[in-house]
């Protein structure tokens, strides 16, 4: 994440501890690293950080036949990700191996879950605008990406052989077990 923000505003690692502080105090700021241009306060959710991690998920899923419509969660989960990584550096230092395992549920859930009030207001211009730009993202990188081969799983497990899912189960209406979600 850190170097998406440092490609996006020239802010390096190797630039002074309190340079990255200003940085990041300046982008948590009326949540600016949300907008495309925080001077104006003009396209929300398109910054180009948020661009760049919404464009992960975009690529895996552009493989789809099936639309769901905009995926709204993925976007949001973008944002916060972003505001989490620039929460990582607000001290100017670089995270550490413990701090960069922080991301759990509280408080950044409950942060998706707002950025998903704003997001769901998105017109179709804007979800256009959105993925032109994620567009322009995954064209300029690896697009043969296999999440196996990204070197956080060393074991190589296949989900599909290690998560049993039972045919006899009753489900509800929803499609799902006695249990719930």
């Amino acid at each position: 994440m850190w170097q998406i923000l440092q490609s996006e505003t020239g802010v390096a690692e190797s630039n002074s501890k309190n340079q990255r502080k200003e940085y990041v105090a300046n982008q948590l700021r009326d949540l600016n690293y949300t907008y495309r241009d925080p001077k104006s306060r003009t396209g929300g959710y398109r910054s180009s950080a948020i661009i760049e991690v919404f464009a992960f998920h975009h690529q895996i899923v552009n493989k789809t036949e099936k639309w769901y419509g905009y995926p709204t969660g993925a976007l949001s989960f973008s944002a916060a990700a972003c505001e989490r990584a620039l929460k990582l550096w607000e001290n100017g230092d670089a995270p550490t191996k413990e701090t960069k395992k922080s991301f759990i549920s509280r408080p950044w859930a409950a942060w998706a879950t707002q950025h998903l009030k704003v997001v769901t207001k998105l017109s179709e211009k804007k979800w256009q605008e959105i993925y032109k730009a994620t567009q322009e993202v995954v064209a300029s990188v690896d697009n043969d990406f296999d999440p196996a081969e990204d070197g956080e799983n060393s074991d190589n497990d296949d989900l599909s052989e290690l998560i049993q899912i039972s045919e006899s189960e009753p489900e509800d209406e929803w499609g799902y077990g006695r249990s719930g979600r």
